[in-house]
């Protein structure tokens, strides 16, 4: 399977599991898994887009909803989610980070925080992206429901006439192949965290700083588990 693919597998995976989640949850439900699932997709850069939001949409559709309405949800977490996630060091996180440290560095300002601690480009706002997962997963839940639900509700809309709710149960293939993928899920956070703590553990040089390779290669983190879980689902359920 070609390698532009694994970062689409691994969102792919996480929206089957949450149309399956979506299966035993109330409508009113939905919008915050919908955006909460979007905002996590940040972590596969932009393939949210490409891939939850159609979702969204079919999974609406086979509830006899407006599917604009799970499009709007998807859509607001996709684009929320490149401010906030619950996993550290993000491409996005990195970019932004390392040109915050070049941009201080060519200002002559130190990259330091309040206490004069050198900062980590990649995790130097960890916290904001954490709290802000939960601020913006409950706010994007509460206006889909109080404003965009119920206007789009009003609308009429067009879906194929045989779609049915039974078209997202999960498929024995489908269960199969979420099995393999948890299981290389849990292989591969176990290299990560081997790697972690052994070759790229963090370190203090000579000048007395913090060197912290493994957030410095956060592409390495993603890539074990997009490949891992994407090489076991295509491997358990079908060939790309």
């Amino acid at each position: 399977m070609p390698p532009q693919y694994l970062e689409k597998d691994w969102l792919f995976v996480a929206s089957l599991a949450s149309l399956s989640l979506a299966r035993r949850l109330s409508v009113n439900w939905l919008p915050l898994l919908l955006v909460f699932i979007g905002i996590m997709s940040s972590i596969a850069t932009d393939a949210g887009y490409l891939i939850l939001i159609p979702l969204a949409g079919l999974l609406y559709a086979g509830l006899g909803k407006n599917p604009l309405i799970g499009m709007a949800a998807a859509f607001a977490g996709v684009s929320a989610g490149f401010s906030a996630n619950l996993i550290p060091a993000t491409p996005i996180d990195v970019i932004i980070g390392v040109n915050a440290k070049v941009f201080a560095e060519a200002q002559g300002v130190p990259f330091v925080n309040a206490a004069g601690e050198a900062l980590t480009p990649a995790t130097m706002h960890y916290y904001f992206i954490f709290i802000s997962t939960f601020v913006l997963a409950a706010v994007g839940a509460w206006v889909t429901l109080k404003f965009v639900a119920p206007r789009l509700e009003q609308k009429p809309y067009t879906v194929p006439t045989d779609l049915q709710l039974s078209d997202f149960d999960v498929t024995p293939a489908e269960k199969r192949g979420l099995r393999a993928s948890g299981i290389a899920l849990v292989l591969a956070l176990a290299a990560i965290t081997g790697l972690a703590l052994g070759p790229l553990a963090s370190f203090t040089n000579a000048a007395g700083q913090q060197v912290t390779p493994f957030l410095n290669n956060v592409c390495l983190r993603d890539y074990l588990c997009f490949c891992c879980g994407g090489y076991c689902l295509w491997c358990s359920q079908w060939q790309i």
